[in-house]
């Protein structure tokens, strides 16, 4: 009995000096932040989600309270891209004050590598690195973010349908860059001319993420022009104008949270937008098209090419 005892206490003794000999294994990150030169290991994440045609995340680790300060990562950031992993925004939130991108030009000061977002998985992954401004004094901070495989959680969109636009937008000379973007529509007043509640043209307008805008008005909208091919040359006899802009003001956030015409860059256009299929009934209207022109400086060389310009929009107006 006793030789029983000190064999079972001899094993005992094994497994619990094997089990101390283990290494302990450290909790993988699911994010590495960098900020100015200092980097974080962030360990869970705050808000991940799919939010049907783009995706958000944060990290709010940050109080403001010096009760709830969190040293370990003293900033509060949210981050939201596309699904082709364009950057649509970025904020960072500490101490020294809130730090954001660009409004109308966010690309512009950012650069994203090895995007993968996997949706069988739900999880993505991607490099960042991207300068921020602060909304106050306009003085940069450098942020860099790696994430690896970040839960993301899924949004039931149902039948909602959402207004969106794609193209190839090529600068003459250079590599095509491709974007896809929400296009934005409005009834817009022209308060030079009563009455002010009768819209006196109606606006179609995307913006993309690298500084671009085209812009489709006219006095009807969308959904009364027929199926067709129409010319929207800058000097054709046409109910339908489309502007090309591109932007070139600052990129701080403190003055481009209104949009400043001086900031922008007009173009002559020549080309063609073809209403494709209409559809309407008791619930909403549809429209689809494709857009195509070719953008030209004031000396007439062509600056810029847009090609498959496909769009949908929901709200055609009218």
């Amino acid at each position: 009995m006793k030789s029983s005892i000190l064999t079972l206490l001899f094993v005992v003794g094994l497994l619990s000096c094997s089990r101390k000999g283990q290494p302990e294994i450290a909790p993988r990150p699911v994010a590495r932040f960098t900020v100015d030169g200092t980097q974080y290991n962030i360990l869970n994440r705050e808000s991940a989600n799919e939010n049907c045609n783009s995706i958000f995340f944060s990290f709010n680790m940050y109080r403001k309270s010096a009760e709830f300060a969190v040293k370990d990562f003293p900033y509060s950031v949210e981050f939201h891209l596309s699904k082709n992993g364009q950057l649509l925004y970025a904020k960072l939130d500490g101490d020294a004050g809130e730090f954001r991108t660009s409004t109308f030009a966010p690309m512009r000061s950012a650069n994203i590598s090895n995007f993968v977002y996997n949706t069988t998985d739900n999880e993505l992954s991607l490099d960042l690195d991207v300068t921020l401004l602060n909304t106050r004094t306009l003085q940069p901070i450098t942020l860099k973010a790696v994430v690896d495989r970040l839960s993301i959680s899924q949004t039931d969109c149902g039948n909602s349908s959402s207004d969106t636009f794609s193209a190839s937008l090529e600068r003459v000379g250079r590599q095509t860059s491709f974007f896809q973007q929400r296009l934005n529509s409005e009834e817009t007043n022209n308060l030079y001319q009563p009455p002010y509640p009768t819209p006196t043209y109606y606006r179609h307008t995307l913006i993309s993420t690298d500084g671009y805008e085209i812009r489709l008005e006219n006095s009807v909208g969308l959904k009364p022009l027929k199926k067709g091919v129409y010319d929207i040359s800058s000097e054709a006899a046409t109910p339908l104008k489309v502007s090309f802009n591109e932007f070139l003001g600052e990129t701080a956030p403190a003055s481009l949270d209104s949009y400043l015409p001086r900031d922008w860059r007009a173009y002559r256009v020549s080309g063609t937008l073809e209403i494709i299929d209409q559809y309407g009934s008791s619930t909403g209207n549809k429209v689809s098209g494709k857009l195509t022109f070719t953008a030209f400086d004031t000396e007439g060389k062509p600056v810029f090419r847009l090609t498959n310009g496909n769009f949908v929009t929901y709200n055609p107006l009218r």
